[in-house]
């Protein structure tokens, strides 16, 4: 008995220290119009390549189409950084396959935004076809309408109402 007393202390302590903690990823679902607001762009794209760069994952995507900013040229391919696994709101990777991404830019390297499972960014389609998860309220099949309705809502409350460009505008008011 006075060995099994002993030993209940060493016990408690082993299991202390060899304890882990288990960290997940746990974020509110956003509507559409909430992810779009909240994103400093946004971008439909296919992913070209991954790379573990540190505690991240950089993501090159191509074949980019521009909701936000509006009127702001892309380029042909662009990089993206996301947290290296699924408990640091990584975003899935599946090679080949085709995103939404809601961009949020980083002030500590301008060229690369950030993207995560939280941000809304998340597969549309893979490169077989198969679907990605719906938005709690769009389908994933009206993404690209609505995307485009909420950049033209962006680019009419970016111009001036009556303005020179269109005179006649003066007579609706």
């Amino acid at each position: 008995r006075f060995a099994q007393a002993l030993m209940r202390p060493i016990w408690v302590l082993a299991l202390l220290l060899t304890h882990s903690v288990a960290w997940a990823c746990r974020c509110e679902p956003l509507t559409l119009g909430q992810y779009y607001a909240q994103a400093d762009s946004v971008q439909i794209g296919r992913l070209l390549s991954s790379h573990d760069a540190g505690n991240d994952r950089l993501l090159e995507f191509g074949d980019l189409t521009a909701f936000k900013p509006v009127g702001r040229p892309i380029p042909k391919t662009r990089s993206f950084r996301t947290g290296g696994s699924s408990a640091s709101c990584g975003l899935r990777i599946v090679p080949g396959a085709t995103y939404v991404l809601f961009a949020q830019s980083q002030s500590d390297d301008p060229t690369r935004s950030q993207v995560n499972s939280c941000n809304g960014s998340r597969v549309i389609f893979t490169a077989d076809g198969e679907p990605g998860t719906d938005f709690i309220d769009v389908p994933l099949r009206y993404l690209p309408s609505q995307l485009l309705a909420h950049a033209g809502r962006d680019e009419l409350d970016a111009t001036p109402w009556p303005n020179a460009q269109n005179p006649l505008s003066t007579q609706f008011i």
